[in-house]
């Protein structure tokens, strides 16, 4: 608007007398020109402002934006950071308590595997070389510094799960006895570890090991068909049945 007003009265100062001309040049024309191209400049300079700042808005809100990411982003590593120091601690103690349990397991499986060798020794005479093999491959297995302390503890309640299933499982084998005066191959039989029998190969005599006097004793030839059937049994030649074994009587000690 100011340089249309400009423009008009320069019009009009183009109109006076000749008189006025060396004047109008130097006084108005130039003053005015001068305006003129001020206003241009200024508006020139206010729409390149004006595209300056647009173009700063434009980035202040995407640094905004990427400010809020980023706050988002921080917040969710302290809560990463404050579980993963929960879990630290929780495996830490966890790894406390291994070690605790290490050391005061060692001494524990030493002892379970001590009780063990000497169940032999009070109880019935059967597998001797087969559980003594086991019981020292046991010892050397707790005294191994390579080998890890869950992999004794496996070994360990192996031995004892096969000791404890002895009392209620029943088996036949062959071993070595002394039927009267000779030592012979007998066919044995083993109930638990409430008795152990055998039964001569040609079926023609049996017996019992007496715990008590620690030697075999012969049976009358009347258990001999109770016996063998029992080895039957447990060799699964035929299906079980009850039977009539002599078990001996308990006694006050």
């Amino acid at each position: 608007m100011k340089i249309l007003q400009l423009t008009y009265l320069l019009q009009i100062f183009l109109f006076l007398p000749t008189a006025f001309a060396g004047n109008v040049k130097t006084d108005i024309e130039k003053p005015v020109e001068e305006a003129i191209s001020t206003l241009q400049q200024t508006q020139s300079n206010e729409e390149k402002w004006r595209q300056t700042q647009d173009k700063l808005l434009v980035e202040l809100e995407t640094l905004q934006l990427h400010v809020k990411q980023l706050t988002k982003n921080r917040d969710q590593l302290k809560s990463d950071i404050t579980l993963s120091q929960q879990r630290i601690k929780t495996k830490q103690q966890k790894l406390a308590d291994i070690r605790r349990i290490e050391q005061e397991m060692d001494p524990f499986l030493e002892q379970v595997s001590t009780r063990l060798q000497h169940i032999p020794e009070r109880d019935l005479p059967f597998l001797q070389k087969e559980r003594k093999t086991r019981f020292i491959r046991l010892n050397s297995i707790l005294h191994d510094p390579d080998i890890s302390i869950s992999e004794k503890y496996r070994k360990t309640m192996e031995a004892l799960q096969i000791e404890a299933e002895f009392g209620i499982t029943i088996e036949t084998y062959q071993a070595m006895v002394k039927h009267g005066n000779q030592t012979i191959l007998a066919n044995i039989l083993r109930l638990g570890r409430l008795g152990l029998y055998y039964v001569t190969l040609d079926e023609n005599g049996c017996g019992f090991f007496n715990i008590a006097d620690n030697n075999w004793q012969q049976l009358p030839d009347s258990q001999i068909h109770s016996l063998q059937t029992g080895i039957d049994i447990a060799a699964r030649r035929q299906p079980a049945e009850f039977l009539t074994i002599p078990l001996g009587r308990m006694v006050k000690k």
